[in-house]
């Protein structure tokens, strides 16, 4: 579900669909991510099992890694 958003201004990033961007009156930015099927990485599960998985499919919209929106947040300072 989405959170109680309650800040000022709100930049989301990652898959939103319509009805979710609505209901959060405060959004000032968008930037699409990448979904997991789209990309190579790890997480930690909620037991604290480390995952991989690989790119399922080759993404072909304006999704960003995370490595992408961190190297565009750090060309601005």
């Amino acid at each position: 579900g989405i959170p109680d958003v309650t800040a000022k201004n709100v930049i989301l990033w990652g898959l939103w669909n319509d009805d979710e961007v609505k209901a959060i009156k405060n959004v000032k930015a968008l930037i699409p991510g990448l979904a997991t099927q789209e990309k190579t990485g790890t997480f930690i599960n909620c037991d604290g099992v480390a995952q991989t998985f690989k790119k399922a499919i080759e993404h072909r919209g304006y999704g960003l890694s995370v490595a992408d929106v961190m190297m565009k947040m750090m060309e601005k300072f």
